[in-house]
């Protein structure tokens, strides 16, 4: 019941950011912020690595198991946090009280005039519209294959590195290279996106290096080579996944963001399901953990074209 309770308090969790942060930034400076945001997952994983390796070793410490000083002292933040974001944070800019006066009404002007863009260009989408709406389905899919490649790439990359001979420790630390790097550049690109006023092709790209890198680490035979290769992977995932949120976000407003943006992270996600077992099944029929990235990679090939003709779709809408 606990666990169940936990996936559902997550599944919630990242959809209600993304439509929090559409409340308080406009259209042209999201991809940077989703960015922003996008930066815990390497975060994470370089801060996390360790801290969780050494509270796993207070196993027998005041009567607990090691794992359960794990989920007390990891989840204390986040329980901390809730309290300062629930006295703290405001659904909306105008109720924002540690802003001043002409600052909440500056800010509310811009979000206003945003909304309204985004209703004269697209068109006012209700909640039970958007749940069925052909864009936003169309989006569901064509994030389906972007979560594949993250956690196909979160499935593999350890093996990868596992295989070049190296210490479990090494594989720790090799493995937190790629998502360091992708960092750097994910900041760059996200703002590149937003000074261009372009969405499509900041999307489209990360995507085909991601495959490209994908298939370099599969077929290449020179460990470093490979490694290059899974960092590719990397700077593609964490470049696609914050520049795809600006898409749905700049033609959902309301409740209809609300709902929309919930239903194309759940039908999106079921890559997170898919992909592992996909990517499992292929290199263990190949004998060979990479070989199941060009899975992964094959589908992510796909994906300029499919953008392609949801902006196609939504010239002709329009």
């Amino acid at each position: 019941m606990l666990r169940f309770l936990l996936g559902s308090a997550e599944a919630s969790f990242f959809p209600g950011i993304v439509l929090f942060l559409t409340y308080w930034y406009p259209a042209r400076e999201r991809a940077r912020v989703m960015a922003m945001f996008y930066l815990g997952i390497p975060l994470a994983n370089v801060i996390g690595a360790p801290i969780s390796s050494s509270l796993v070793n207070l196993n027998g410490f005041g009567g607990l198991h090691g794992w359960q000083w794990l989920f007390i002292i990891e989840g204390l933040p986040a329980v901390i946090l809730a309290l300062v974001a629930l006295g703290y944070l405001t659904d909306r800019p105008e109720k924002a009280t540690w802003l001043s006066p002409d600052e909440r009404k500056t800010l509310s002007e811009i979000m206003q005039a945003d909304k309204n863009l985004s209703e004269r260009t697209y068109g006012h989408l209700r909640l039970r519209d958007a749940l069925s709406h052909p864009r936003v389905l169309l989006l569901a899919l064509v994030f389906l294959p972007t979560a594949m490649g993250l956690y196909g790439l979160g499935f593999c990359l350890p093996q990868i590195v596992k295989r070049f001979g190296v210490s479990n420790m090494t594989v720790g630390l090799l493995a937190t290279i790629p998502y360091l790097l992708a960092a750097v550049v994910q900041v760059y690109w996200c703002r590149h996106s937003d000074v261009a006023g372009e969405r499509r092709w900041h999307f489209a790209i990360p995507c085909l290096l991601m495959a490209a890198g994908f298939t370099m680490s599969a077929l290449s035979p020179r460990h470093y080579v490979s490694f290059v290769g899974l960092v590719f992977s990397a700077v593609g995932v964490m470049c696609a996944q914050p520049t795809f949120w600006t898409m749905p976000s700049a033609i959902l407003t309301d409740t209809a963001a609300a709902g929309g943006i919930a239903i194309i992270n759940s039908i999106g996600n079921l890559g997170g399901f898919v992909g592992p077992y996909v990517v499992g099944w292929v290199a263990d029929t190949t004998k060979n953990p990479a070989t199941g990235l060009i899975s992964a990679g094959a589908v992510l090939a796909l994906q300029p074209e499919t953008v392609g003709e949801r902006r196609r779709k939504s010239s002709a809408a329009r």
